[in-house]
């Protein structure tokens, strides 16, 4: 999950550059000119970061261990370069995101995900389809609430004949024609994947808007406005996603097997499950 949703992210984080580049033109001009060396060079570094953070989430989504590596390090140049550029407040918010991501990178799960054997899966209609459904969904969601959280931001400039509710029911869709696909016995730990997926993304958006939409935007360059957005409604909503996804992923999720094997290969957690049952019976 830790893969998906930083795929998920910087995905994200570099669609919010598209408005800048094709969108805004002349008013992007006039922006960029008020802008110091420092904050060329901050958000120079980000789109690099950006770059660099899903290539390593890929790489660690095939089991790849120089794709954490990778990742730990773009995220110690980012925090260094926003100390050195920006200010202490965005490193201070962030550093506990970023460091239960480095606790979920170096536990025993991830740790058994890396080390299982590179076999190919085999390349099944169905599994293509499921896993690309719930894939779509949780980014959809994601970018529904997102959309929501801020209505002139970078899907506002993407869609603006758009609306939040458009993405959440393609999302919904998505959601339960991908569950519906899945193997049997896995739907709802499927389900609650995508959504767990989704939610932490909510969340860490949330987290992100916590220096600019509140009283610590002073902290920060002068290039940086405080912006106004619904708390309470989307705080609740992410958290109540969250809730439900722990929920299907605890009641269904498969005995001695872990998280990363069953979603890596959920036709063979099915077999040995069933194996498991005919010993027992």
């Amino acid at each position: 999950m830790i893969a998906y949703h930083g795929i998920l992210q910087n995905i994200t984080a570099l669609l919010a550059f598209v408005p800048f580049m094709l969108f805004l033109h002349e008013r992007s001009l006039a922006a960029f000119s008020s802008w110091s060396g420092q904050m060329w060079a901050l958000q120079g570094v980000s789109f690099a970061a950006a770059i660099a953070g899903l290539v390593g989430h890929i790489a660690l989504a095939l089991r790849r261990r120089w794709g954490r590596t990778l990742d730990v390090a773009t995220w110690v140049v980012l925090s260094a370069a926003s100390l050195m550029l920006s200010s202490w407040i965005t490193v201070l918010i962030g550093l506990p995101l970023g460091v239960a991501g480095l606790a979920l990178m170096y536990n025993r799960l991830s740790n058994d995900y890396l080390n299982l054997p590179h076999a190919a899966i085999e390349p099944t209609a169905r599994r293509f389809a499921f896993v690309g459904l719930l894939a779509a969904s949780s980014a959809l969601h994601y970018w529904a609430i997102s959309f929501a959280t801020m209505r002139t931001g970078t899907f506002g400039y993407l869609l603006p004949n758009g609306r939040p509710m458009d993405l959440l029911i393609a999302a919904a869709i998505a959601l339960a024609v991908g569950t519906a696909v899945a193997p049997r016995g896995q739907r709802m730990w499927c389900c609650g994947m995508s959504l767990m997926t989704s939610a932490v993304a909510m969340l860490a958006m949330l987290l992100s808007y916590v220096s600019v939409a509140t009283p610590l935007v002073r902290y920060l360059p002068h290039e940086y406005r405080r912006i106004a957005i619904p708390w309470q409604p989307i705080t609740v909503y992410a958290i109540v996603t969250f809730c439900i996804a722990l929920v299907l992923i605890r009641a269904t999720k498969p005995p001695k097997q872990s998280d990363w094997e069953q979603w890596s290969n959920p036709d063979a957690s099915t077999g040995a499950g069933a194996a498991r049952r005919e010993t027992t019976s």
